[in-house]
């Protein structure tokens, strides 16, 4: 094996650090399942506004409370918790989860300023092999994913690899489905008008962000455990 099953980092700042990781997570992953709970009702019922509006806001809560930890979180690394070669990679993944809520956010705030995607949600919530509920599932996997991966990070360096591995295979699964799904809503523009079909990209670019930032903080993760261990 290329690591140790178990990478320790000893030290209150360390230990705090940590904690603050999951929280950040915790948050992110809430945010990810508001999310999905609003597409997947736009996509199955005529949803009323003020029913968008309060799953937006409690997405916007959500992601301001992330910022929160994740500001916490920088001081406790400036102040000297980990080694300075291990710093600026914590740094870093603290801002890849922070994309993922923001991307989530940017999507929550496109729906909600307006129905111009609706009818292309509708349309391709359930198309075949390109769905945008199954690459929905994607962005919700790659997330699930790294989370068992930085849950891990102290248990079993081994499985953190592994875990990590699979989010960039399942990112470039969504990217290929991001495309599939937009050039089916471009062959359909006769039915739909031009503005919806530039704020529908704009939704699925924001949706993809997510499942790239998984790939980037899984990315970063590999690089920790790399440095932890030697």
């Amino acid at each position: 094996m290329l690591f140790h099953r178990k990478v320790k980092f000893i030290g209150r700042r360390e230990d705090l650090v940590l904690k603050m990781l999951n929280q950040h997570f915790d948050l992110v992953t809430n945010i990810i399942k508001d999310l999905e709970s609003l597409i997947a009702s736009i996509a199955e019922h005529d949803v009323m506004q003020s029913i968008i509006e309060a799953k937006t806001g409690a997405i916007s809560d959500y992601e301001s409370l992330a910022d929160d930890v994740h500001l916490k979180a920088l001081i406790e690394i400036s102040k000297g918790a980990f080694f300075s070669g291990l710093r600026e990679d914590f740094m870093e993944l603290f801002e890849f989860l922070d994309d993922i809520a923001d991307y989530a956010k940017d999507c929550a705030d496109i729906l909600n300023r307006s129905r111009l995607t609706f009818p292309f949600i509708k349309k391709f919530w359930s198309d075949s092999d390109s769905s945008l509920h199954l690459l929905l599932n994607k962005i919700v996997s790659s997330a699930n994913t790294l989370k068992k991966a930085v849950d891990n990070l102290q248990k079993d360096a081994d499985f953190v690899i592994e875990e990590s591995l699979k989010v960039r295979v399942v990112e470039e699964e969504a990217d290929d489905l991001k495309s599939k799904i937009f050039r089916k809503a471009f062959s359909n523009l006769g039915e739909m008008n031009i503005l919806s079909l530039i704020e529908f990209k704009e939704f699925l670019s924001m949706l993809y962000g997510m499942a790239k930032a998984a790939h980037h903080a899984s990315e970063k993760l590999i690089v920790i455990v790399a440095k932890a261990r030697s």
